[in-house]
């Protein structure tokens, strides 16, 4: 109502109703919250599946690998970087580097930025970051792969 007497809401209101352009623009400007807020929550909720890369403690696991035997029992592997791995230990880098190439993969699905009608997220910057992150240890697994 904004301030508009009764007359004059319903005039407006039967004004917008009659004219299906007038009314379908104001349909659509009305939902771009609701779009904003949907297409906004789906882009970090993706991001954040990324959340691992730097809230886990890579340089432990690259240390420390758990490993399980035959009877389920854990047992752990250290990786020595100054020595050359055993078969185990090189299982395990190879499956490293294959997973953080998966997640490489699964990073180029990201736009470059996320338009929002009038609003653009730019991505690019936490591509880079989390790509950088992924290329520092595929590098770091990949030289103990290399030394046998």
């Amino acid at each position: 109502s904004a301030g508009f007497d009764n007359e004059t809401v319903h005039r407006l209101s039967s004004i917008i109703e009659s004219n299906t352009h007038l009314s379908s623009l104001i349909d659509r400007l009305s939902s771009i919250d609701t779009d904003v807020t949907r297409i906004s929550q789906s882009a970090i909720e993706y991001i954040r599946t990324f959340d691992f890369l730097w809230r886990d403690d890579s340089q432990l696991q690259y240390q420390t690998v758990i490993q399980q035997d035959e009877n389920g029992e854990d047992y752990t592997i250290i990786v020595d970087p100054n020595a050359i791995p055993s078969a185990d230990v090189r299982k395990y880098l190879q499956n490293e580097l294959e997973r953080l190439i998966g997640i490489e993969e699964r990073l180029n699905i990201l736009p470059h930025e996320i338009q929002i009608g009038c609003i653009c997220i730019e991505t690019i910057p936490i591509i880079n970051l989390l790509k950088t992150f992924i290329f520092c240890w595929k590098t770091q697994y990949a030289k103990l792969l290399h030394r046998f």
